[in-house]
């Protein structure tokens, strides 16, 4: 507002003038619309930063949720397995203890009739004594061997609980059992040949195995003479097959059906241990440790072949 003095007796006159003066940019309307949208755009790229990074934190989780479900699924199938195969192996133990505990009887019931019976006489003949003291001999012999092949078959049981299998060259161990029998082999004119490969080597639990080989070539060497016992291998897709023949008077049919039979059912089937002795049975009860096999075949003209099927496979 402009007043001028127009007359000499004080009169003024006025003139309102408009001045404009352009604001700051950051103060205009624009600048605030595009501060607000700026605003806004900041907060939808934070919050769409944030859903992402709960989203892969979830993924995350999810991850580990199931990685460690599966770790428990496996577990629990595992323990499954491993529950299922100590139920069979303790029916398996009551079997074969009650087994034992049947067929013990009767060596230690002769030896104490017959141990009564020269108690008994009054006029001691000298010959019939002799024959007595030859059966109470005989059957404490026999069942020394029965126990001790029981001991055997305990201290391998309770060491292959805690095995832990290493690398080891089969020819080797068989090697070791040749050596062993050599001698006695060699008594009945009998030759043992090791023509297993030297470059093999076996993850299967050695003393299990060592104490199969024992038993079957303990049982060639006994009932062959004049003859040769050969021991070779060859491998079947994942599997090792050892084969040990002889030619000795042969397993006969019966006995290859009864333990062709138990082996298929060795749950089940009644042991014959009184009539066929341990050995055998002990050979196929560690053949089920180790998920092997074995086939019996009787040899032309004469001889047994026994063909052990293995899995060589490191027992974790």
């Amino acid at each position: 507002m402009v007043r001028m003095l127009v007359s000499d007796d004080g009169k003024f006159i006025y003139k309102k003038i408009k001045i404009i003066i352009p604001p700051y940019f950051y103060q205009t309307f624009w600048f605030k619309i595009f501060l607000t949208g700026l605003f806004c755009l900041f907060i939808y790229f934070l919050v769409k930063w944030r859903i992402s990074f709960l989203q892969k934190k979830n993924h995350e989780l999810e991850e580990i949720v199931n990685s460690r479900t599966k770790i428990l699924s496996d577990t629990v199938e595992k323990l499954e397995v491993t529950k299922g195969k100590l139920h069979k192996e303790i029916e398996q133990q009551k079997k074969l203890i009650g087994t034992i505990t049947h067929d013990i009887t009767t060596p230690v019931k002769f030896i104490a009739l017959t141990a009564k019976e020269i108690l008994d006489q009054e006029n001691f003949d000298e010959k019939r004594a002799g024959k007595i003291l030859n059966s109470i001999y005989k059957s404490s012999d026999q069942l020394y061997n029965f126990t001790m092949t029981l001991k055997e078959y305990a201290d391998i049981y309770s060491h292959h609980i805690l095995d832990k299998t290493e690398l080891y060259s089969l020819f080797q161990l068989i090697d070791e059992k040749k050596i062993l029998f050599d001698e006695i082999a060699e008594k009945n004119n009998t030759l043992i040949q090791n023509n297993v490969d030297e470059s093999l080597q076996l993850w299967i639990s050695k003393n299990i195995l060592s104490a199969i080989v024992h038993n079957l070539i303990d049982n060639s060497v006994k009932f062959t003479k004049n003859g040769t016992i050969t021991i070779e291998n060859s491998i079947e897709k994942e599997n090792i097959i050892l084969k040990i023949t002889d030619a000795g008077i042969g397993m006969d049919e019966k006995k290859i059906e009864y333990y062709t039979r138990l082996q298929d059912n060795i749950e089940n089937e009644k042991l014959l241990l009184q009539k066929y002795g341990m050995g055998l049975h002990l050979v196929l009860q560690l053949l089920q440790m180790i998920g092997g096999k074995i086939i019996f075949t009787k040899n032309e003209p004469q001889g047994t072949s026994f063909k052990l099927i293995l899995s060589n496979k490191k027992n974790e």
